[in-house]
């Protein structure tokens, strides 16, 4: 047989659930969204970092097919973390940008 939650539980959610009442764009979840300037900012950041990565995605290929000279040739066998560390540094940050674009 189920039971009614207890009276404290109840009151205690009805007091959430009026604290918020009447300002704007807040709730019981309020706390949970990030606010307009914060999104603007993280989604420059975003595309600031994926830039950062593109010069390097389009290198390789073109490396590739001998337009330019290799990222081997330029950093050698042994270099080759430096562009990648960038590359996968800029997607992180990208990635962090992009949340919830």
């Amino acid at each position: 047989m189920l039971s009614a939650p207890p009276t404290y539980l109840v009151i205690g959610v009805r007091k959430i659930a009026q604290s918020h009442h009447g300002r704007p764009g807040a709730g019981p979840d309020a706390r949970l969204k990030p606010r307009a300037n914060w999104t603007r900012i993280r989604r420059a950041i975003g595309w600031l970092a994926a830039l950062t990565a593109l010069p390097f995605f389009l290198w390789l290929p073109l490396g590739w097919l001998g337009l330019v000279p290799s990222m081997v040739d330029v950093f050698g066998v042994t270099g080759l973390r430096i562009p990648a560390s960038i590359v996968v540094g800029s997607l992180l940050v990208a990635a962090i940008g992009f949340h919830e674009f």
